[in-house]
């Protein structure tokens, strides 16, 4: 392991043994609160996404069925 992830081993196992003398709560707090924020960015990216791809869906929606209409009302004639 490298240099983080084993601190974080490290301080996990400490926490699950009940080794609070062994833990840097104050670090461990800061690691705390950085993956919240990471977290919470994800979600807000992942969000932005989605809201992208659902507003391109509902614009092509709306040509898809302007053309239905379009086609409906003047259809094809065939032949010459």
């Amino acid at each position: 392991m490298r240099g983080n992830a084993r601190w974080l081993a490290e301080h996990s196992a400490a926490l699950r043994n009940s080794e609070l003398s062994e833990v840097d709560l104050r670090n461990v707090a800061e690691e705390l609160d950085g993956l919240g924020r990471a977290e919470a960015r994800a979600v807000r990216e992942r969000m932005a996404k989605l809201l992208t791809r659902l507003e391109l869906w509902h614009t092509q929606q709306s040509k898809r069925w302007a053309a239905r209409v379009g086609l409906a009302r003047h259809p094809r004639q065939e032949g010459g």
